[in-house]
């Protein structure tokens, strides 16, 4: 009797050893926490990742050959148009320029000359004119020789061929100064190319020469960014860049500085597809110019495309995959119950639906206990 006691005894204690296992153990893993779906507004958007870009970044080259004098940028740094940048080395053009500017000087005092020899000549062909005039009438009265007449003749003829060769070398003088001034002036066009500008506010991202190096005709010395006309450039696939439009509301994040979100919108929308990746590229502009920027750095964007008011919302958090199918595990009469959803549109954190109740009991699934089962028992 004893014996079956304690039997008994022993498979009581060993029963409610069990039993406080499964609730302690068993129980929790089948025990999720459950959400409902909510009704509002979604904004619809699109994400992707592109690089920092500018529509106007400009070559700044030298249109002169030399050593360069003096380079007053740096890589890095912001300028305002008009800044001079750098000089190139112009002695020897200085001292063509003195050379051009003596021989405008020279043929101005060459016609100043000749005007003078031009005014005595006048002078004289004035007299001689009269003097022949005189013998003339004296002659026709008989009154002066023929060698006279002759001899006025010849000076008078003397002095008109000389004036007109006069008038000629003016004319030829008039032109040595136009072509010496046109040689001093292409001089000084040259030296003004060795000063170089800047031709607009922007910030100097690359730098490709140093002081004192010697450079050819069109060698690029810096590069400039105007950064009002930042954009970042990123490509999506022709379906997604089907939906969006010029002029759409968007953020920006900057790798260099992701917790800040910068507004933007789209500014242009590319007409070609690359053939071989079947994507499109798309240019988005800032509303507030970034106070440091990196061209080429990695940025993300997110394009606002639409927005729907007074659907029926879940988070993105509890869609899983099930069986190849998308959709929500809900708690149907203690039930895990897989049931496919039917989806109206998705941005980063919701999705609306349009086969989802609001008061169903959507799982939270948890990867810390007891993978979800069609059917399997759910505790609250």
């Amino acid at each position: 009797m004893n014996k079956y006691v304690k039997y008994i005894g022993g498979s009581l204690i060993a029963a409610t050893i069990l039993g406080v296992g499964y609730n302690k153990v068993f129980i929790p893993k089948h025990t999720f926490e459950v959400i409902s779906p909510t009704k509002g507004n979604l904004a619809i958007s699109i994400t992707g990742m592109g690089n920092l870009d500018a529509i106007n970044i400009y070559n700044i080259t030298a249109q002169t050959g030399g050593k360069i004098t003096s380079l007053l940028v740096d890589d890095g740094d912001y300028i305002k148009k008009g800044e001079l940048l750098l000089t190139v080395d112009s002695s020897d053009l200085e001292i063509q320029l003195e050379i051009a500017d003596t021989n405008v000087k020279k043929s101005l005092l060459e016609k100043d000359a000749l005007n003078n020899e031009l005014v005595n000549l006048q002078a004289k062909l004035e007299l001689a004119s009269k003097t022949f005039n005189r013998i003339s009438k004296l002659a026709s009265n008989d009154y002066s020789s023929k060698a006279e007449l002759d001899n006025a003749t010849s000076s008078l003829k003397s002095l008109q061929a000389t004036v007109s060769g006069t008038y000629s070398r003016i004319k030829s003088a008039t032109l040595s100064i136009k072509v010496a001034q046109e040689n001093k002036n292409t001089i000084i066009e040259k030296i003004a190319k060795t000063k170089i500008y800047a031709p607009v506010d922007g910030k100097v991202i690359a730098k490709y020469a140093e002081k004192a190096q010697f450079i050819n005709p069109n060698n690029i010395i810096l590069k400039i960014v105007d950064p009002k006309t930042l954009v970042v450039s990123a490509k999506f696939d022709e379906r997604i860049s089907s939906n969006i439009r010029k002029g759409q509301l968007s953020t920006i994040k900057l790798r260099s500085d992701f917790n800040n979100a910068i507004e933007g919108k789209v500014e242009r929308i590319s007409s070609m597809s690359d053939k071989v990746t079947l994507e499109r590229e798309i240019k988005i502009s800032f509303s507030i110019i970034p106070k440091r920027f990196f061209i080429n750095e990695q940025a993300q964007i997110t394009i606002s495309i639409d927005n729907l008011s007074n659907v029926v919302k879940i988070p993105n958090t509890v869609i899983t995959n099930y069986n190849g199918d998308m959709g929500v595990w809900v708690n149907s009469r203690n039930k895990a119950h897989f049931k496919i959803i039917e989806k109206l549109a998705q941005n980063n954190s919701e999705t609306a639906v349009s086969n989802i109740s609001l008061n169903e009991l959507i799982i939270i699934k948890d990867d810390k206990k007891k993978q979800l089962k069609e059917g399997m028992g759910i505790y609250k």
